[in-house]
């Protein structure tokens, strides 16, 4: 489950694990709402118009044998409750978490608020995957931290990885600037390479 499907970070990381999930012989769904894009890769997309049909389909389909992925924390007060009728009827319940706590900095208020409220809620999720251990040492998991597994996000494939090192720059360049989100967490030996 995911909201607002589009092409970023995010949804490629979902659509790798996807290709590699899919080899288990595993029905994969991806659930979003207001999606900017029509499909994904390797996953059923199922785009709803808004975030409560998106917890009546689950609340009446998933099944006890059924695992829900939800990706990232963003949304989790407001499909809490789902969350907690999906855990009582039996099914498995993970959280993947991309961005490290941090990202609430510039909000102290909700800072607070979530650094008090999320340690509770994360129990109720059977594993937590985070990509990265400095991550996994923040204070937001201490009551969890049996739960949390530390998984690099899965990136270029070996065959994607020789196809960028064959090419030749027309120019070389001695300075690389990114445009993008930062934190000491991102792999800066993969950009590097």
């Amino acid at each position: 489950m995911h909201p607002r499907w589009q092409k970023g970070g995010v949804e490629t990381t979902n659509e790798r694990w996807a290709t590699i999930l899919s080899k288990q012989n595993l029905e994969l769904i991806a659930l979003t709402f207001n999606a900017q894009v029509d499909d994904a890769k390797e996953i059923r997309l199922i785009n709803f118009s808004n975030l409560t049909d998106v917890l009546i389909f689950i609340v009446k389909n998933l099944r006890r044998s059924d695992t829900l992925l939800l990706c990232q924390s963003y949304y989790l007060l407001k499909v809490l409750p789902a969350l907690v009728f999906l855990k009582l009827k039996g099914c498995r319940l993970f959280l993947a978490e991309r961005n490290s706590f941090d990202q609430y900095n510039e909000f102290p208020i909700k800072r607070k608020l979530y650094s008090l409220i999320f340690p509770w809620i994360f129990k109720i999720f059977d594993k937590i995957i985070l990509n990265s251990s400095e991550m996994a040492l923040e204070a937001l998991y201490r009551k969890c931290h049996k739960n949390i597994v530390i998984f690099k996000n899965p990136r270029f494939t070996k065959e994607e990885i020789k196809i960028l090192e064959a090419i030749i720059p027309k120019k070389s360049s001695k300075s690389v600037y990114t445009f993008c989100r930062w934190s000491e967490q991102k792999d800066r030996d993969f950009m590097i390479r």
